[in-house]
C-alpha cells in the first residue's frame, strides 16, 4: 500500500531526473554550440539514417560496455562504466540538437520566442514527452535515445575549420 510519503518521494525523483536531464541537455547545447549545431542539421537531413546509426551504436557497444560494466573484474567494471557514460554523453549532445530542431519549430510557431527560450523550450518537450507512461516509456524515449545517438556520434565527427579555432 503506498502512503503519501511513498508518493512524494517518487514525485520529488521524477522530477530531479526531469531537471537534471533537461539541465544537461541545455547546459552542454549552450556550451558546445557549434557540435549540436551539427547533430541538429544532421537529424533534419536524415532523420532515419540518424536513428539507425544510433540504434547500431546502442547495440554493439553499449551491450559491450554494459557486460564489462556488470563484470566481477574492477578495472574491467570501470572501464565498462566509462564507456557506457561515453556513450551517454555522446547521446546527450545529439538530445541538444533534437532540442535545438523543436526550439526552431517551436519559434516558427511563436516568432517574438527568443531562441534562448525555444531551445529550453525543446529540451523541456523532449524530456517530458519520455517520461509519458506506457507510450513515451516504450516508443518515444527509445526513439530518441537512439536518434541522439546518431545525432551525436555525427555531429562529434565532424572537425572544425582552421578558421573556426582562430576566431
Amino acid at each position: 500500500m503506498l502512503y503519501l510519503g511513498d508518493v512524494f518521494a517518487i514525485v520529488v525523483t521524477l522530477t530531479g531526473i526531469f531537471l537534471s536531464v533537461w539541465a544537461m541537455i541545455v547546459g552542454l547545447g549552450l556550451l558546445f554550440d557549434s557540435k549540436v549545431t551539427e547533430a541538429a542539421e544532421r537529424i533534419e537531413a536524415n532523420p532515419l539514417r540518424q536513428i539507425l546509426l544510433g540504434a547500431l551504436i546502442a547495440v554493439v557497444p553499449g551491450v559491450l560496455t554494459f557486460a564489462m560494466a556488470v563484470s566481477a573484474f574492477p578495472m574491467l567494471k570501470l572501464l565498462g562504466l566509462i564507456g557506457l557514460l561515453s556513450i551517454l554523453l555522446v547521446g546527450v549532445f545529439g538530445a541538444g540538437g533534437i532540442a535545438k530542431v523543436i526550439g526552431k519549430r517551436i519559434s516558427s510557431y511563436s516568432p517574438e520566442t527568443n531562441s534562448f527560450s525555444a531551445y529550453s523550450k525543446g529540451a523541456a518537450l523532449m524530456v517530458g514527452s519520455c517520461f509519458v507512461p506506457i507510450l513515451g516509456w516504450l516508443f518515444v524515449a527509445p526513439l530518441f535515445l537512439f536518434a541522439s545517438l546518431g545525432a551525436g556520434w555525427s555531429g562529434l565527427r565532424v572537425r572544425s575549420s582552421s578558421s573556426e579555432l582562430v576566431a
